[in-house]
């Protein structure tokens, strides 16, 4: 009982801390379709692909949403090791960004399609306690190509974003878990020869801050559904990380494992 009064303290704290106004403010949906083939206890093999709609924005004059606005694609191994109740997840995966823009949307503009090739580190620590799971999970993001930009110089170039998540996890029930946690995202190398671009290669500083809240269903030990809420606000680092935008999420995760061994 007292591990789950902490859950919700820190679900309070940080939902009073986060102002749900926003100018401009949106409404999206993100999806996420996860196989996961274990290979051995040590060693397992990822696809995943996820997909994000935008289907309202209030507040913004030059748009009116974006509808889909982001496909996406994670291919790659993860390496597992545990120690007593401590385990390290090590994934190393391709991950494919597809940015479709509606014209239509857009006053003056066309349909284009950019699309980005990434590499992500994505060292992580769970720690078990009981019902109570803490987790902190950090992301190397490395953009490699981008073809948002018009030469093949600019095009080809290396920029990391770096994103942190604390999150903790508590069984309701053996079959129900709640989920709390929080991500920022901060720029730590740039690519000097272009101009940053949510298509393409990022800026330094403070770029994102996520809020996670909801629950993850397992239905077997091979099957679980996550839904959850995701609060975002978008910072400018050249603005003083000035709020640009808050993005309000409905998302949902659903997890195949297939144990091979």
């Amino acid at each position: 009982m007292k591990k789950l009064i902490i859950f919700l303290s820190l679900l309070s704290i940080i939902l009073v801390q986060t102002d749900l106004s926003a100018t401009p403010t949106t409404g999206r949906t993100w999806e996420y379709l996860n196989a996961t083939a274990l290979l051995s206890p040590s060693l397992a093999f990822v696809v995943m692909a996820g997909h994000r709609y935008e289907f309202n924005r209030i507040d913004d004059p030059k748009v009116k949403f974006k509808e889909t606005f982001l496909w996406e694609l994670f291919v790659g191994p993860v390496y597992i090791m545990k120690c007593g109740d401590i385990k390290i997840k090590l994934p190393l995966w391709y991950y494919y960004m597809g940015f479709p823009t509606d014209g239509k949307n857009r006053p003056n503009k066309t349909d284009t399609y950019y699309l980005s090739h990434n590499i992500d580190f994505l060292p992580t620590v769970e720690y078990k306690m009981d019902k109570l799971t803490l987790i902190n999970r950090i992301i190397l993001h490395n953009t490699i190509f981008a073809n948002v930009y018009k030469t093949d110089k600019e095009r080809s170039g290396f920029s990391m974003l770096i994103r942190e998540m604390v999150a903790v996890n508590y069984a309701l029930t053996p079959s129900l878990i709640a989920i709390l946690g929080e991500e920022i995202f901060y720029g730590a190398v740039n690519d000097k020869e272009t101009k940053p671009s949510g298509a393409g290669f990022n800026k330094i500083g403070l770029v994102n801050n996520r809020v996670y809240a909801g629950f993850n269903y397992v239905f077997s030990p091979a099957l679980s559904l996550s839904p959850q809420y995701v609060y975002e606000a978008a910072f400018n680092p050249d603005l003083d990380t000035k709020v640009i935008e808050k993005e309000h999420y409905i998302f949902i995760t659903l997890n195949y494992t297939l144990k091979l061994f």
